[in-house]
């Protein structure tokens, strides 16, 4: 799906009258004749629809139609409740809250201050189900939200994740608070964010049966409570576990910095550095996502650009349309999207480009693969497997079909960078891969 970069922004925009309107109490009238007293018109009230980020993002990523909304006990765990009963399985846990918010009720009237929050906290429940996560419970000014279940992939569950994560970083950047503060409020709002992926998280019931809930108990999982809180205003911070488990490349992730004793020191643990049973120091790796460069690699690579997020806004777009073989002779197995899944090893992905305009003959088209992580590190020689491809393009008949294959064979994220260059660069687009 090819969207232009103003119209997924306008589409944000959008949303976020939704949430306003929904927040205000405001409700959107719907007329119909009434066929029992002729001539008169009813008006009944019905909340504005939902779904408006969804209907947008989910296609991008290549996902299908959207599924019912709910909180509460994850789906898959929900026949725990009122038991004994428990079980091991992977999760995903992301936790978001709105930064500094306590102090929002010193400034505002308490109405204000709720329809504040409730902007926010909406925006994170149409992202959070945008990728297929749960949304597990509302505190106060926090979203907690589950990521993956029996019926996912582990590492595509953390990829929704992250990808949830980055997107609703964006649509805060670029739309809530700027919309808020042409409201009036003239505050410095955010969120913060923190995830990690525990492999064994333990589910089972907390309560009496009838006042209970089902929920998952691991290191992990409270450490994604510990990241958020870790992280600055609109900053994303990822843990160890997640890293290693998806060998997350750390040229888009940073170490957090702090003032310490009158100079700048990275804080690289998480804190509290907790004592093991061993009396080893725990050590557990933080790490901030570079958001803006990692929605570079994403479907929302234009729109980012566009908002000045990112570089290359003055470039001319690249749609690339993405489809996943086992060899070149026989139909897809799927389609992909920019970083939306995960790819096989041993497969091979066929990239078709498409330019809005038609640049003057000749131009060229170079392909330059950047491979990251263990396994390219341990196979890939010094280079990493990385290399360079470059085609001439003559013709309209060529200009006309534009094709590119990539084999996948490391796991982790890799890009794909595809620089149109005539006289100058006319166009340049960053694809993710993510393999395992």
């Amino acid at each position: 799906m090819h969207l232009r970069a103003s119209t997924i922004l306008e589409n944000f925009g959008q949303a976020f009258d939704v949430y306003r309107q929904r927040t205000s109490g405001l409700r959107a009238l719907s007329f119909s004749a009434d066929s029992t007293e002729r001539g008169t018109v009813k008006a009944s009230a019905a909340l504005v629809e939902r779904n408006s980020v969804q209907n947008i993002i989910r296609p991008l990523f290549g996902k299908q139609a959207t599924g019912p909304v709910c909180i509460g006990n994850h789906p898959d765990f929900d026949h725990i409740a009122g038991t004994e009963l428990s079980e091991l399985h992977p999760i995903v846990t992301l936790f978001m809250d709105i930064e500094s918010s306590t102090r929002l009720g010193l400034w505002y009237p308490a109405d204000d201050v709720a329809k504040i929050k409730n902007a926010f906290i909406c925006a994170a429940i149409e992202f959070i189900h945008s990728f297929d996560g749960h949304v597990h419970r509302i505190q106060g000014d926090a979203v907690m939200a589950f990521f993956g279940g029996k019926n996912s992939i582990s590492e595509n569950a953390v990829v929704d994740s992250l990808n949830c994560a980055s997107s609703l970083w964006m649509f805060v950047k670029t739309t809530v608070i700027p919309r808020l503060r042409g409201e009036g409020y003239d505050e410095d709002f955010g969120i913060r964010i923190g995830i990690d992926y525990a492999p064994s998280a333990h589910w089972s019931a907390f309560g009496y049966p009838g006042v209970d809930e089902v929920s998952a108990t691991a290191f992990q999982v409270d450490a994604a409570s510990k990241l958020q809180h870790a992280a600055g205003r609109n900053q994303i911070m990822l843990g160890q576990s997640l890293m290693e488990f998806v060998d997350f490349p750390d040229v888009i992730t940073q170490d957090k910095s702090v003032m310490r004793n009158g100079g700048e020191q990275s804080e690289k643990y998480l804190l509290p550095n907790h004592t093991c049973p061993d009396g080893n120091v725990l050590n557990y790796r933080q790490r901030l996502l570079s958001a803006e460069e990692y929605l570079r690699c994403t479907p929302l690579a234009a729109a980012a650009a566009q908002a000045k997020l990112t570089a290359d806004a003055h470039l001319q777009p690249l749609d690339v349309t993405m489809s996943v073989h086992a060899d070149r002779d026989n139909p897809a197995l799927y389609t992909l999207s920019p970083a939306s899944l995960v790819v096989e090893k041993g497969r091979l992905i066929r990239f078709e480009l498409g330019l809005r305009i038609m640049p003057h003959f000749p131009y060229t088209i170079t392909y330059d693969v950047e491979n990251h992580g263990c396994e390219a590190e341990e196979h890939g020689g010094d280079s990493l497997g990385n290399h360079s491809t470059t085609v001439k393009v003559t013709c309209e008949r060529e200009h006309r079909k534009i094709v590119h294959w990539e084999a996948t064979a490391y796991r982790g994220l890799h890009y794909l960078t595809i620089t149109v260059k005539g006289t100058s660069v006319i166009a340049r687009r960053r694809i993710g891969v993510y393999v395992a």
